[in-house]
């Protein structure tokens, strides 16, 4: 997929013994990244996922996940409630070098209990896409033993 880049063009005056000068300062968009992931072992057919997020600009974030192990690949159910996969805020996370933590509430009734899953996961902040990320190999039953860095 191409990435686009949003430019933010800063008209700059400097003043000079002979007079006024010009120059044009052009500040592209980072990517935005995710930091750390961690998945909780499911109460209830809920399954806990924390998710760190970072934009340098603060921009929101929308994020698309999804899981797969041993021939299958779905979106996640969320549960309402959950802080969802769409405009997930990043601003208070700026400075932060792990980033803005988020919550996603995974209605995993449909998710198979044995065998080895991964979330496979991408954020974008509608002007940049930003890395890939795939969890380590984790027994949805018991979840993801560590929380994993990227």
């Amino acid at each position: 997929m191409a990435k686009m880049l949003r430019a933010l063009t800063l008209t700059v005056g400097l003043l000079a013994i002979s007079g006024c000068l010009t120059s044009e300062l052009s500040i592209k968009n980072s990517s935005p990244r995710l930091t750390w992931i961690a998945v909780q072992a499911p109460v209830d057919g809920v399954s806990v996922i924390t998710v760190w997020i970072q934009d340098l600009e603060g921009d929101p974030v929308d994020l698309e996940i999804r899981w797969f192990g041993e021939g299958e690949e779905e979106d996640l159910d969320l549960v309402p409630g959950s802080h969802g996969i769409v405009g997930l805020t990043t601003l208070d996370g700026r400075f932060e070098p792990n980033g803005q933590p988020h919550e996603l509430w995974w209605d995993v009734s449909s998710v198979p209990t044995t065998g080895e899953l991964r979330l496979h996961l991408v954020p974008d902040d509608r002007a940049v896409t930003g890395p890939e990320a795939t969890t380590p190999p984790f027994v949805l039953a018991e979840g993801l033993p560590e929380p994993a860095a990227f």
